[in-house]
């Protein structure tokens, strides 16, 4: 099959066109908004509006359906946003020492959460329910928060100073484990083993720095890599020395990737690139799970 992808541009024109199966897409935009340094996407299921965490402006943003980008929450001075979560009906952030939930439908604030030594937090995850999943950069910390009462997160963490630096998270849900892609030279694909309470090894590469990765509805697993600049795919069943593909290539620092089962496509965002490519994979499924 040809591979789309669509690209939103910095500058954001007016502009749509099709050719070799790339389609380059922009908005015209009545608020100025505009990408700067793009470090991670969540896809609403229930509106197809796109979330986006800006680093560089302290905002998240949100792109209609019609590609026009406005400011959903603006954050305090030196608080960058980096990986978010859509879980029921609120959008969690992981910024500095901090996880903060927003309902999505009047941006107002639900949790503030503070976990007591953190460094860094970057990568976040869910189960979809009642857990986050959230990955301490610089500690090498992955932790869990337990959000059924969101006036009162239950925080524990699952391991620390692992022996990668953790980056991006996925929930496999069909195997009941967290999914952990690795930074530095050789990256490792680790998971977390919720049965046995154990980190372990699943795929030993050759590429560099892992940000982002995801599952799609056939199992197969994909990783941003800055070290390749693409879009890594791994075909199941894994192994310690499980070779990837190119997916897609030329994403200069593609960062926290996600994957939406609404519409079985993956948002790339490119952070020095200023750009959000979409990559459309065989799944085309909507059970409506994020």
């Amino acid at each position: 099959m040809i591979r789309k992808q669509r690209i939103l541009p910095l500058t954001l024109l007016a502009l749509a066109l099709l050719s070799g199966g790339v389609f380059v897409r922009g908005c015209a935009q009545a608020n100025a908004q505009s990408l700067s340094n793009p470090e991670s996407v969540e896809l609403d299921p229930a509106t197809r509006e796109l979330y986006i965490s800006n680093t560089n402006t302290n905002q998240i943003l949100k792109r209609s359906t019609g590609g026009v980008l406005s400011v959903f929450k603006s954050l305090p001075a030196g608080n960058s946003p980096y990986g978010i979560e859509i879980v029921r009906g609120v959008l969690f952030v992981a910024h500095r020492t901090r996880v903060r939930g927003f309902r999505l439908s009047d941006s107002v604030e639900v949790m503030d959460f503070q976990i007591a030594g953190a460094s860094f937090l970057n990568g976040i995850s869910s189960d979809g329910a009642n857990r986050l999943f959230v990955s301490d950069f610089s500690l090498r910390d992955i932790h869990q928060i337990e959000i059924s009462n969101l006036a009162a997160p239950v925080l524990s963490t699952l391991t620390a100073e692992t022996t990668n630096t953790p980056n991006g998270l996925w929930f496999d849900r069909v195997n009941n484990r967290l999914l952990v892609a690795g930074w530095g030279s050789n990256a490792r694909i680790k998971f977390w083993d919720f049965a046995n309470a154990t980190l372990n090894e699943l795929i030993n590469t050759g590429s560099g720095n892992f940000d982002g990765i995801v599952l799609d509805c056939a199992g197969n697993l994909y990783v941003s890599s800055w070290g390749a600049a693409a879009l890594l795919k791994f075909t199941p069943p894994f192994g310690l020395s499980s070779q990837s593909s190119v997916f897609a290539g030329s994403l200069s620092n593609v960062a926290d990737i996600a994957y939406s089962r609404a519409n079985g496509v993956i948002y790339a965002p490119s952070t020095n690139a200023n750009t959000i490519t979409e990559h459309v994979t065989e799944c085309m499924i909507s059970d409506g799970f994020e």
